[in-house]
């Protein structure tokens, strides 16, 4: 069936389709030239205009509306209701995004790469000015426009902008895996959020390879192993400083990134500089090289007479330094045992994604991730059980919480024996089954994982035995077959939390929990 839009932007095809609706190439027939555009439809299942989908429709056109004076991102053009669907039409960038770019051109230099910087940095700047933060900053949002050869930074359907009220209001978890931030993972996203996401981008661009391979098994950045040039250090300084998973260590603002960028090309004006005036220098030299090494010999006596002045003072101002670990645990808020649950809980979840992302595109688990969750009460262990499972446990640090466990299965479940299970499966009444993570946006792969969370009966601060748990290795369709390992329950206060946070892109159903009873919200 074709799209026609206000009865004038006409789709041509489909460019783009996730659990949202889809994205179109489309031509304004009003136009003179034909002109091309995108039709973006947000797919709406509720009538009432107050629904939740009317409420980001409405949001999404009033952040670009903000937006729409900046010319590397697409304008506004329209937007309208129809056929119960809601619609943006924005301008079409013809160009390619930098991971097409990356597959076709190849690995990034220290160059090119600073270039990118030069042009995202002062876009960044602008949006983070209006107060919308764009939480999905990858590769794949930033295009290259084919006629002028300049950068583009496109998709703010993740986009939000700051709650002048409460800026730290935990939201719900948006953005890509591999390049979202820790903070940003637990549902609380700042401006320094997008910070993290361009430097990982960055470093993508610059290895050719997946964020989850750039760091090692102590959670530390080795993406410098990687390149095929010798990086300038105060590059590598800028970009380490743009990824560092603590907030208190990150730059906290773009101009921070851009006065430090500076610095890189006044370097290299001044090395032109000190080359050119050697160069005259050894022309002058022919006529007077012995008054020119005394005087070289003066100078370095000086500079070392400063380096060492300069180390004891290093020295000296460091025994005066406050101790920072001290002052940031003072801030840290203490949180009730419900809460500390919940942030383990939402670990979970981000690791369980980060997981499946990776197994659909390698067919292999992660057995290292880009970073471990920051929790106050747990820590947390990824522990490969088999080819086809892995256990992430969240640890209980203090005998009032419980433990968590989410147990995932991975494999093609399109293989003769899964497909053949999956049509004479039957269902128990008792079966709760196994979660299968949602694949919205992008093409089924063979590949898949299948997830069942879990839970102490009580609380308990010890790692949990798997030596008894029968692990298939056929496709798990029900609790039985992917059980919890021994002491640990089907976890209800997780169903509770992924309904919550479900439901905030309706049509949901949303779980509530109280004790044992599970009851579905109207």
């Amino acid at each position: 069936m074709e799209l026609l839009v206000k009865n004038r932007y006409q789709a041509v095809k489909i460019i783009g389709e996730g659990g949202f609706g889809k994205t179109f190439l489309a031509i304004d027939t009003h136009s003179q030239n034909q002109y091309r555009c995108v039709i973006k439809q947000l797919l709406n299942t509720s009538t009432s205009s107050q629904s939740k989908n009317w409420q980001l429709f409405i949001a999404e056109i009033h952040r670009l509306q903000f937006l729409n004076t900046n010319p590397h991102i697409p304008k506004l053009i329209d937007f309208c209701e129809q056929d119960n669907n809601y619609y943006i039409i924005q301008e079409f960038i013809d160009g390619e995004n930098l991971k097409l770019e990356l597959n076709k051109q190849g690995i990034y230099s220290e160059k090119k790469t600073i270039k990118l910087l030069k042009e995202i940095l002062p876009i960044l700047k602008f949006i983070h000015d209006k107060n919308i933060i764009h939480r999905d900053i990858k590769p794949e949002n930033i295009i290259r426009k084919i006629d002028n050869q300049q950068l583009y930074l496109v998709d703010f359907g993740a986009s939000k902008l700051l709650s002048q009220q409460d800026p730290y209001k935990t939201a719900t978890v948006i953005g890509s895996p591999e390049y979202v931030a820790p903070e940003q993972a637990r549902g609380k996203t700042v401006f320094a959020s997008d910070i993290y996401s361009l430097g990982v981008t960055c470093l993508s661009l610059l290895t050719a390879r997946s964020p989850f391979d750039l760091i090692d098994l102590n959670n530390n950045w080795i993406w410098q192993e990687y390149t095929r040039e010798k990086i300038n250090k105060t590059l590598c300084k800028i970009l380490n400083k743009m990824v560092c998973f603590s907030l208190n260590q990150r730059y906290t603002k773009v101009e921070e990134i851009i006065k430090d960028l500076e610095k890189i090309e006044e370097k290299k004006h001044i090395s032109w500089q000190t080359t050119t005036a050697l160069v005259i220098v050894s022309v002058l030299g022919l006529f007077n090289i012995n008054n020119y090494h005394n005087q070289k010999e003066e100078e370095n006596l000086e500079k070392t007479k400063k380096e060492d002045y300069n180390k004891e003072n290093i020295i000296h101002n460091q025994k005066k330094l406050p101790d920072q670990n001290k002052s940031v645990s003072e801030k840290i808020t203490l949180k009730s045992d419900k809460e500390l649950e919940k942030e383990a809980l939402e670990g979970l979840i981000l690791l369980t994604n980060i997981q499946d992302s990776y197994y659909q595109k390698n067919g292999e688990f992660l057995e290292k991730t880009p970073y471990l969750p920051f929790g106050q009460g747990h820590i947390f262990k990824i522990q490969k059980l088999s080819s086809h499972h892995i256990a992430i446990i969240a640890l209980a640090k203090n005998d009032n919480l419980k433990n968590f466990v989410t147990m995932i299965w991975g494999g093609n479940p399109n293989t003769k024996e899964n497909i053949s299970k999956q049509k004479n499966y039957k269902p128990k009444p008792t079966d709760w089954g196994v979660f299968a993570t949602p694949n919205l946006g992008t093409q089924t792969t063979k590949y898949a994982i299948r997830f069942n969370n879990c839970e102490t009966e009580k609380p308990e601060k010890k790692y949990p035995h798997f030596t008894h748990l029968k692990l298939t290795e056929s496709l798990p369709l029900s609790y039985e077959e992917l059980s919890c390992p021994q002491g640990y329950t089907y976890s209800l206060s997780m169903l509770e939390l992924m309904s919550q946070k479900a439901s905030e892109v309706p049509p949901a159903i949303t779980y509530d929990v109280r004790g044992d009873n599970l009851t579905i919200k109207d």
